[in-house]
Formats: structure tokens, sequence, C-alpha cells
């Protein structure tokens, strides 16, 4: 009897507690927006997936990413560059979302994110963007992926603030990818990317910015900022203007192109520095590398450098005394020898008559102490010797 009661009381609880049960469902199945009014069927699709997972693939049949035909039926993978930017900046479907990622889509219009708030990362894959992306003045608290995209239009991205990174990965646009004065917290990725320009004019990137293999006619990176390496391995054959003055890598900065470099190619590193360098060779003839600087030198980087500083026609004391610590931190404390003794040749060449000889002795070191020493020692052995002398007399 006692168990029979307890399993009464239990199903009394379970009876209970079911009206709970049943009103919480509709919230759940609530807890998703309802999709806009002007929304496609394919866009109320792919919200739906989206609401669920976070990830809507609606890549065509065998992948063939056709754009739409007059009096021919729509492709079920087209999107608007307006319901983009509702989902991903929008109240209340921005908040419903902790990511997106899409995959096949078609984008037909602009995506236009113009100083709009990003919370979440956001993919796009094997997606075609027909009136490209703009980002400029965006603030995103995640990444933007965009992998495998095409367009042929490009990417704006000009002050945009990325919490995250940039991954262009095969991403082939024949626009550019610009992010002048853009800040990205993580890295820029482009491996295996076309655009017709890569433009970072005062960026900064607090990882780093990878271009390897890309396909880029201009890379033009002046005044930027990157934390990390800075891998500019290009398909060099295209390439005809790699500038990178007056910017700063704290990394290895790669100037290795697939192909090698074509000749009419123009590097301008003036007013550079990098942790390190791994140079062309050969370097074209059009490089500029004036007051160009790394932490830490190899022997290559280093005569390279130490040749163009020869050349030059005033001697720059602070150049060659960060060479040879460059030459030092490198692992070749000979070769910081060496460039220490052309710098005082140099500044021996230029000297006066006086100076010439004022640098002899502070040359010699200890050596001239000992000698001067020694003529002191002999000057006062030779006036005692006098004073004696004439004492007796």
């Amino acid at each position: 009897m006692r168990f029979l009661a307890s399993l009464f009381g239990l199903m009394l609880l379970a009876l209970a507690g079911a009206p709970e049960a049943f009103a919480q469902a509709p919230a759940q199945a609530n807890a998703c927006p309802r999709p806009a009014a002007n929304w496609t069927d394919t866009e109320t699709k792919v919200w739906q997936q989206l609401c669920e997972d976070g990830t809507a693939d609606i890549t065509p049949p065998y992948g063939r990413m056709e754009p739409p035909q007059a009096g021919q039926p729509a492709p079920e993978n087209l999107l608007s560059g307006m319901f983009v930017r509702q989902i991903l900046t929008d109240l209340p479907y921005r908040d419903a979302l902790p990511s997106v990622t899409i995959a096949g889509a078609m984008v037909t219009s602009a995506v236009d994110l113009n100083k709009r708030s990003i919370p979440m990362n956001v993919t796009f894959e094997q997606s075609h963007f027909l009136e490209g992306i703009v980002l400029s003045e965006t603030q995103m608290r995640g990444s933007w992926t965009c992998r495998q995209c095409y367009s042929p239009m490009g990417v704006a991205a000009r002050q945009a603030l990325v919490g995250g990174g940039f991954d262009f990965t095969g991403t082939q646009m024949q626009g550019p990818l610009d992010m002048g004065a853009a800040i990205v917290q993580g890295d820029v990725k482009a491996a295996g990317a076309s655009f017709s320009a890569v433009v970072g004019r005062g960026m900064t990137v607090r990882g780093s910015l990878d271009l390897d293999g890309a396909k880029v006619p201009e890379v033009v990176l002046g005044g930027a900022q990157i934390i990390g390496d800075a891998r500019l391995s290009l398909e060099g054959a295209g390439t005809v203007t790699v500038h990178i003055a007056s910017a700063r890598v704290g990394g290895e900065l790669v100037l290795v192109a697939r192909g090698g470099w074509p000749q009419n190619v123009r590097i301008d590193l003036t007013g550079t520095s990098a942790g390190a360098l791994t140079p062309p060779s050969p370097w074209p003839a059009a490089t500029e590398a004036r007051d160009f600087e790394v932490d830490r030198a190899s022997p290559a980087v280093a005569q390279w450098i130490l040749e163009r500083l020869n050349r030059a026609t005033r001697t720059d004391v602070e150049a060659y005394t960060h060479l040879a610590g460059a030459a030092t931190a490198g692992g070749n404390a000979e070769l910081a020898r060496q460039i220490q003794r052309t710098l005082r040749d140099r500044q021996r060449a230029d000297a006066t008559g006086s100076e010439r000889f004022w640098m002899t002795v502070e040359d010699l070191g200890w050596i001239s102490y000992a000698i001067a020493a020694a003529l002191l020692g002999l000057i006062g052995w030779f006036a005692m010797s006098t004073y004696r002398r004439r004492a007796a007399e």
C-alpha cells in the first residue's frame, strides 16, 4: 500500500507539472522572430534554418551559381542585400542569432552595412555578391569570413572596427579589398584570393596579414601597423606595385613572389621597419628602401642593407648602429663587428686631422691609456733625474 501511495503521488506531481511544460512549448517555438513580410520564400527558409542552428546551406544542385535570367524561373538561392542587412543588424533578428553561416547564396544587391553594428561572427561560403560588400565604418564584435566567394565588385571596409578578423581565403573579386584606416583585432587572411588591389593605408592589424598565393596587382599598405607577420608571397606575375612605406611589421615581412617578381614591379619600403625580412632573390631593380630597418637580420639581409648604407652620400650613424644590433640579434656577432668597423671607416674618412687623432686614441682603447701612462712615467723619470743631477752639482 505504501508503494501504491508513493506511485499515486508521483503521478499527481507529473500531472501538475504538465500544464507548465505545455505552456513553455509555445514560448520556445516563438523564440525566433517572425519573418518579415517582404522576405521571399528562400529568405524565409534561410531565416528558419539560421534560427535552428545558425547555419543555412542553399547551394544549388551541382554548385551551379547562375544569376537570374529574364523569363526563367528564379534560382532558389537568391538573397537580397536588404535581407542580409536585416538579419545581421536590425532588431529583433540580430539578437536571435549568436552566429551566422550561409553557404551557396547569390546576393543580388549590395550588402550595405555602412556604419552598422554586427554583434556576431558572420561567415559566407561559396557565395556570390553581384554588387559587392560595404563594411565601411562598420563595428563588428566578431569576425567577417567570406571563403571562396565571388563578386564583380569588391569589399569596402574603410575605418571598420573588427573585434575578430577578416578571412577572404580563396575569394575571387574583380574590385579591391579596401581596409584603409581599419582596426582589426585578429588576422587578415586572403591566401589564394584575387583582388584588383589590397589597400590598407593606415590600418592596424593586431594579428597577421596573409596574402600567400594571392593574385593582386597592387598592394598598398602605407603607414600600416601589423603586429604579427606580413606574408606577401604573391602570385607575382601580374603585380606592379608593392607599397609598404612608413609601415611597421612586428613579425616577419615576407616578400617572396611565386614565380619571381616581374621586371616592372615597384617595391617601396621607405621608412618601414620589420621584426625580420625574407627578401626576394634577386631584388627588383625599382626597389626603394631608404631608412628601412629590421630588428633581426640574417647575413643576406644585413649585407643588402649595409651595401645601401655604404652607397648613401651621408653617414647615418644611427642606421649603422641599428643594423649591427640586428645582426647580433640574428646570431651573427662577427657580421655586427664588421658593420661597426665599416661605420668607423666612414667616420674616419669624413673626419678632420685632429678628429682622426682622437678617433685613433679611442680605437686603441686600453693600449692608448697604457702608452699615455708610459710616456707620463718616462717624463717623470727624466724630470726627476734632471733635478737630482742639478742638485748634486
